[in-house]
């Protein structure tokens, strides 16, 4: 049973990579936005638009 779970999670890697870099694709302009953000502000000059 227990080599039969790691088949499977061997299997499905590929699935969750897959899944991973779309994720990263569609929210990275927002993370960046983010994290402009957060620099900006312990910068001491966050103005409200970064």
């Amino acid at each position: 049973m227990r080599h039969d779970l790691s088949h499977l999670v061997v299997m499905a890697l590929p699935g969750w990579v897959l899944i991973g870099f779309a994720a990263c694709v569609e929210y990275w302009p927002a993370l960046r936005r983010w994290w402009n953000r957060r620099r900006a502000r312990r910068a001491g000059d966050d103005d409200g638009l970064a």
